[in-house]
């Protein structure tokens, strides 16, 4: 069953045939220090890894250009990350980290964002909210919406997803805002 956030997909409330809950991450058995990569927008390499050290609970996604600039990195909490509650080996680790960078990123355009109008505050809030950046104004917002900029949204924590687009000069990434979903 796909549920339709504010336009876009969501794959992470389909499941995808992985168990979800949100009880945490169990410590890893051994085989730390996993990456895997995926392109995103065709051209752009995101890589997410695992520390060396099985006691740290974070991973890093990093996502890099055709020229091998970081354009976008981030670093979440793996028990706090939707889809990763059943995680208790390297094997189950790998999996989960290629679920995430591969299956449940959502690429759409910026046009289905939901309109912002002049007399409101925040964008439409529909059954799943979105959220813009801190600091993006309406108009920018509404100019990204018009251009039908490739939109890629991605699993950022138990109950969201953080949508990114390429920025204006093409080479790099923005942060557009978070889209809510069910937890």
């Amino acid at each position: 069953m796909n549920r339709e956030l504010n336009g876009i997909i969501c794959p992470a409330v389909v499941a995808g045939g992985l168990l979800f809950s949100l009880l945490g991450t169990a410590a890893l058995a051994g085989g730390c220090g996993l990456s895997v990569q995926h392109v995103w927008f065709e051209s752009y390499t995101a890589r997410a890894e695992t520390a060396e050290n099985c006691s740290d609970t974070d991973l890093t996604l990093r996502v890099r250009n055709r020229m091998g600039t970081v354009v976008y990195q981030s670093r979440h909490h793996i028990p706090d990350l939707f889809g990763f509650a059943d995680v208790d080996t390297a094997a189950d680790m790998e999996d989960a980290l290629k679920e995430w960078i591969s299956r449940y990123p959502v690429s759409a355009t910026t046009d289905r964002l939901p309109v912002w109008r002049e007399e409101s505050a925040v964008p439409d809030h529909r059954e799943f909210p979105f959220y813009v950046r801190e600091g993006m104004s309406r108009d920018y917002y509404e100019q990204i919406r018009q251009e039908k900029r490739r939109l890629h949204c991605f699993v950022q924590g138990s109950e969201s997803l953080l949508c990114l687009t390429p920025d204006d000069s093409g080479t790099g990434l923005e942060v557009v805002g978070i889209q809510s979903f069910p937890g």
